[in-house]
């Protein structure tokens, strides 16, 4: 009686760990980009909180499905600055009820750094990975793009 008792407590160990493996990396959904609020930098860290970018979900983009996320940084990842260049008086603007269009903005696409996500001026980033990244909640990134404000 023991002996089946143990199969059973074994067999279903064994099934539980498979289910588990199969969500954790064998899931047939791929998130390669993380879109989100940069928090705080800290050493070669960024907390953000955002969600995947992922065509198939697009449920995901909704901000209650929203998480936070470690993001790791190397020697070879990439950073890609888009300064938009904004009057200075664009809040103003806005709450005025006047339409500013962000296409219209002159754009530079430069390289970043990381202290310009340090600085406080980054709002949002994108953030894309070379491996799977669905269910990860820390993650190398191989490329960070962001926009920069500046005004004239």
């Amino acid at each position: 009686m023991k002996q089946r008792i143990l199969i059973i407590v074994i067999l279903l160990a064994v099934i539980t760990i498979g289910v588990f493996a199969y969500y954790r990396h064998g899931s047939s959904v791929k998130a390669y980009q993380f879109t989100g609020s940069v928090e705080k930098v800290g050493g070669n860290t960024i907390a953000m909180h955002g969600n995947y970018n992922i065509p198939e979900k697009p449920e995901l983009k909704n901000q209650t499905k929203a998480f936070d996320a470690k993001v790791k940084v190397n020697e070879d990842t990439k950073f890609v600055r888009i300064t938009i260049h904004r009057p200075k008086n664009m809040a103003e603007m806005i709450k005025a009820g006047k339409f500013v269009d962000p296409e219209k903005l002159k754009q530079e696409v430069g390289v970043g750094s990381l202290a310009d996500l340090s600085s406080g001026n980054v709002e949002g980033a994108t953030v894309e990975s070379e491996s799977n990244i669905y269910y990860r909640r820390t993650f190398t990134a191989q490329s960070i793009t962001y926009y920069y404000p500046v005004e004239y």
